[in-house]
């Protein structure tokens, strides 16, 4: 076959343009660090590179979940750490109230000073991490606990009553409703007592209407209270956080199994605000024979909790050890994810060199095929 310049100077240049192209390419591998920067470089890395990727986003994410789950549960932890601490001193208090030695105005101080814990444990039932409250089940941007709600409660709490206003027969006995602006606090107890001593003037000959409903105002008085502060939450629904493939955790506990009476048709156990205004209420009338049945109440409501606090630590192990899980799995797949698309950046190194020597000893080859011109006979 006849060889003509032409096809030596073509051939020259498709040579020079490979050796260049194999240049280009290892100068973009020390660029970008990335063995693999497109899929045509390697198609099988390029697809094991994407799998990768995605597991790591995944990871990543279940990472933030279980964080964020961890801080959500360890603010509830140390809320309900401070509920206890609070009932414990209001046990303290039961307890010393209940010597006969104590006279009634210390007694009755002792139960505006309880007044002041149950408002205490109302702000930290509204306890928030990053403006969600954590005792309002899903509904977590309403507040738990209306410390403007009126309440009354009955001194006996085994009947049903009526009052216009709030829901009629109706269990629980301790009900409340929503009055902003009102006090229904230590003046409505006055106001009736105000009332009781009344005297009709003397001038009224038909009284008998008023005489009735004073007479019923009576029977009432000492069998009802009326407070201000009530947790009106009764969402039931738990937070899950996703923290692994499939794996749903309920992160919060429910502010109406903590606050509010027991739903286990098996336990007795009242509403922690039932108990302290019934505290409260006891107090206030000077009657010391049922405290002993109140305290049993608020050590039933301790119990609850710190049997809640038990199970929560529980889940915070469980997240722990899935965090660390979760680490060992970020680790390993950051490393295949290397090992699919890194460089081995001293390896390009070294190709490049070599492919610069190559390109120049197809440049100095080239300079020796192309046909001498003119001009290098007349020089």
């Amino acid at each position: 076959m006849r060889v003509t310049q032409t096809m030596l100077n073509n051939n020259m240049l498709r040579n020079l343009n490979n050796s260049m192209r194999g240049m280009e390419r290892y100068q973009e591998m020390l660029a970008s660090g990335k063995r693999v920067n497109k899929p045509s470089d390697d198609p099988v890395g390029a697809v094991r590179s994407m799998f990768y990727r995605t597991t790591l986003v995944e990871i990543e994410q279940f990472q933030r979940n279980t964080s964020e789950g961890l801080n959500w549960m360890e603010t509830t932890d140390q809320t309900m750490d401070s509920v206890v601490n609070v009932l414990h001193r209001v046990r303290e208090l039961i307890v010393r109230a209940s010597s006969d030695t104590m006279a009634e105005a210390s007694r009755y101080a002792t139960a505006q000073e309880i007044r002041e814990l149950k408002d205490q444990i109302g702000n930290l039932a509204n306890a928030s991490i990053g403006g969600r409250y954590i005792f309002s089940g899903t509904d977590t941007k309403t507040a738990p606990y209306d410390g403007e709600a009126i309440v009354i409660t009955e001194k006996d709490l085994r009947s049903i009553f009526e009052i216009a206003g709030v829901d009629e027969n109706e269990d629980p006995l301790a009900d409340f409703l929503t009055a902003a602006g009102i006090d229904a606090d230590s003046s409505v107890d006055d106001a009736l007592e105000e009332l009781l001593a009344y005297e009709l003037p003397p001038d009224i000959e038909d009284y008998e209407p008023i005489d009735h409903a004073i007479a019923a105002l009576k029977e009432m008085y000492g069998k009802y209270s009326v407070t201000t502060g009530a947790f009106i939450s009764d969402n039931s629904q738990e937070i899950k956080v996703e923290m692994g493939k499939n794996i749903f955790i309920p992160i919060n506990i429910l502010g109406s199994d903590i606050f509010l009476d027991s739903k286990d048709p098996d336990d007795d156990r009242k509403s922690v605000f039932r108990v302290l205004d019934d505290i409260i209420l006891t107090l206030e009338r000077g009657d010391t024979n049922e405290l002993t049945g109140l305290l049993d109440d608020l050590d039933s409501n301790m119990d609850y909790i710190i049997s809640s606090r038990a199970s929560l630590g529980a889940k915070m192990n469980r997240i722990e050890l899935i965090q660390a899980r979760l680490a060992d799995n970020n680790f390993s797949a950051t490393s295949l994810l290397s090992d699919a698309e890194d460089a081995d950046i001293p390896k390009v190194i070294t190709n490049l060199k070599n492919q610069e020597n190559v390109h120049r000893a197809a440049l100095s080859t080239g300079a020796r095929i192309i046909q001498p011109s003119l001009m290098d006979f007349l020089r």
